[in-house]
C-alpha cells in the first residue's frame, strides 16, 4: 500500500523529495537494498541534508556493518540538524563502538548524557566499553543505572555486571545480577547458563 501511494505521488510530481525518499524506504524494508541505495543517493544529491534519507542511508550502511559510511552519515545527519538531541549522539557513540573506535565512541555518548542523562543507550554503550577497558568501577555505575531504570530493555547487560562484579571482588552481586537477568529474560541462554554455574 505504501509502495503504491509512493509511486501515485511520484506520478503526480517526480521532483517530490519526501515522495522519493518513501519508495526507497519501501525497498529498504523489502530487502531490495542495491535498488534502495541508489535512490537514496539520489535524493541526497538533490538535498544534501535531507534528513529522512540520511538516517535510512545510515541504517543501510549499519545493517550491512559498513562503520565508517555509518559513521559520517550520522555526523551530516547531526549536522544537518539545528538542534540535535541526546539521541543522535548515542546513537553516533554506538556506531563508533561497533566500528572499535572507542575514544570517539566515549566522547560521543558523553555528549548524549550532557543532554540526556537518562538516555539509554549512552549508559549501556558506555558500560560497555569500559567493560571492554576492564574500568569495572565506572563500567558497574553505568550498567546498574540500565538495570535500574531499563531492567528489561537488554538482556546482554546482566552477563556483563556478572564480569564485572566478580572483577571487583562482590560475588553475591554478580550473582544476583544473573539471577535478577534471567528472571526478567527467562528465555535467555546465555543468562540461564551462567545462572547454573552458581548452583
Amino acid at each position: 500500500t505504501a509502495s503504491r501511494a509512493f509511486d501515485a505521488a511520484l506520478a503526480i510530481d517526480p521532483n517530490c523529495i519526501p515522495a522519493a525518499w518513501g519508495r526507497a524506504e519501501v525497498d529498504r524494508r523489502f530487502g531490495n537494498n542495491e535498488k534502495a541505495r541508489q535512490a537514496f543517493e539520489r535524493v541526497l544529491e538533490r538535498d544534501p541534508n535531507y534528513s529522512p534519507a540520511l538516517q535510512s542511508m545510515k541504517q543501510l550502511n549499519t545493517d550491512f556493518s559498513r562503520w565508517p559510511e555509518a559513521e559520517d552519515l550520522q555526523r551530516r545527519s547531526i549536522a544537518a540538524d539545528p538542534h540535535p538531541g541526546a539521541a543522535a549522539y548515542a546513537e553516533l557513540g554506538s556506531i563508533y563502538l561497533r566500528a572499535g573506535n572507542l575514544d570517539e565512541a566515549q566522547e560521543a555518548m558523553q555528549e548524549a548524557l550532557a543532554l540526556d542523562p537518562y538516555n539509554y543507550q549512552a549508559h549501556a554503550g558506555l558500560g560497555q566499553l569500559l567493560t571492554t577497558q576492564k574500568k569495572w568501577a565506572e563500567a558497574r555505575r553505568h550498567l546498574e543505572f540500565v538495570r535500574q531504570y531499563f531492567p528489561d530493555e537488554d538482556a546482554s547487560i546482566y552477563p556483563m555486571l556478572f564480569q564485572v562484579d566478580n572483577a571487583l571482588g562482590d560475588h553475591r552481586a554478580a550473582a544476583d545480577a544473573v539471577r535478577f537477568g534471567a528472571r526478567v529474560f527467562p528465555d535467555d541462554s546465555d543468562l540461564q547458563r551462567l545462572k547454573l554455574l552458581l548452583r
